[in-house]
């Protein structure tokens, strides 16, 4: 880590593109990822907590925040030659002092990119199958979430997989114009993700919870650059929106081993305004259960262990 020094933090609204490999400040709560290259930064909002956010990955929100700072990090491990030398906290005279890096993030960043082993980073999703890209999606979202609600949540989305495409299997879930991606997730569930619901539309605690762990997916924590990512079918936001439909519900994670209150779960808080139009209801659970029967991890019957040599 770079010796203290004392340097000065560049104000500019242009940031990383007017002064690249410089530690800059940018006011507001939305980062640009593009127009500077391929550097990788270490971002630090002045509410919330610091990132590795790599270029070209899509805008990214810090809810709550009024400013973040921009440290540009060598991809080969430590500080880029030209970050000048410093670290992490901001003082009233705009310096910064060598103390508060999260090393363990930034190595944990290099790692993964310089790893072919490290999250999967060496498969290419465009080669998998449909059903493998489902898999991939599902596994990287479960990652995030509490390990004693894992079982229940990825019974939960793997029979809505089923339900809304017939797990990859169904040619024309995908690529579709009325929705956004395989999963069918409506414009206004997508609008729900990016509007705040406490007063004055200010963003709730369970939605800012829901933004991190999109930045911690790499995935943008802004509507338009989301919604392109689902218009392209991409497996982890496909996954991701679904599993904030369901955080916004109401009631807490039916229990997977409990086929029918999984059912009345998908049908009362996913699928209620297609079920109103056009559900047959119980047409739909015979077809819900031969999903159920299939892919749910109790049943072991998934295809999924491809993942495990990963």
């Amino acid at each position: 880590m770079p010796n203290l020094k004392n340097k000065k933090v560049i104000k500019d609204q242009q940031g990383q593109r007017k002064y690249p490999g410089l530690v800059t400040e940018i006011q507001g709560d939305t980062m640009a990822t593009t127009g500077y290259g391929d550097i990788p930064l270490y971002v630090v909002p002045n509410v919330g907590n610091p990132m590795v956010v790599p270029a070209n990955s899509g805008n990214r929100v810090f809810p709550g925040a009024s400013s973040f700072t921009e440290f540009p990090i060598a991809k080969n491990g430590g500080w880029l030659d030209k970050y000048q030398d410093g670290g992490i906290k901001i003082q009233q005279d705009n310096t910064y002092v060598n103390k508060n890096i999260d090393e363990n993030l930034i190595n944990s960043f290099i790692n993964n990119n310089n790893s072919n082993n490290s999250n999967n980073s060496n498969i290419d999703i465009t080669k998998l199958t449909k059903p493998q890209q489902i898999d991939y999606g599902i596994k990287k979202v479960l990652e995030k979430e509490d390990p004693k609600s894992r079982k229940n949540l990825e019974t939960l989305l793997k029979t809505t997989s089923y339900m809304e495409n017939n797990y990859g299997s169904n040619k024309n879930a995908y690529n579709r114009k009325y929705t956004n991606s395989f999963m069918s997730v409506d414009d206004i569930a997508v609008k729900d993700i990016f509007t705040g619901k406490g007063d004055n539309n200010v963003f709730t605690k369970g939605q800012l919870n829901q933004l991190k762990r999109l930045n911690e997916l790499n995935l943008p924590s802004d509507q338009v650059e989301f919604t392109k990512l689902l218009k392209k079918d991409n497996p982890t936001a496909a996954i991701a929106a679904a599993r904030i439909v369901y955080a916004n519900s109401p009631e807490a994670l039916p229990d997977s081993n409990d086929p029918k209150k999984v059912f009345e779960y998908y049908y009362k808080y996913y699928n209620k305004a297609g079920a109103s139009k056009y559900g047959n209801k119980d047409k739909d659970y015979k077809r819900f259960l031969e999903g159920y029967n299939k892919y749910s991890p109790q049943n072991k019957q998934d295809n999924s262990q491809w993942l495990d040599k990963y």
